[in-house]
């Protein structure tokens, strides 16, 4: 038997709702799964607390595991972190 996925996917959104999506997966993984939070900005700029929550997303207590990746492209900055990278790149 398989174990469910879940996944969070944003566009171009803020902290805020980054933060939400996160907080979404920890109240719905359960021990055993993985969860995603996968996000793609075309605006590219710099945020850290964007970055703090792809790079050290908060992870469920419950033994659910929250893995990130993220895409940040424009037409002069392209910066990436893969699933299992540490940080963006």
């Amino acid at each position: 038997m398989s174990h469910p996925i879940i996944i969070e996917i944003g566009l171009d959104y803020g902290y805020e709702h980054l933060k939400k999506d996160n907080d979404k997966l920890i109240k719905f993984l359960k021990q055993g799964y993985n969860g995603y939070l996968i996000h793609l900005e075309r605006k590219g700029n710099k945020k850290s607390d964007i970055e703090n929550i792809i790079t050290k997303p908060t992870q469920p207590t419950n033994g659910g595991i929250i893995k990130t990746a993220c895409a940040l492209i424009t037409d002069k900055i392209k910066r990436y972190k893969h699933i299992n990278d540490v940080s963006i790149v």
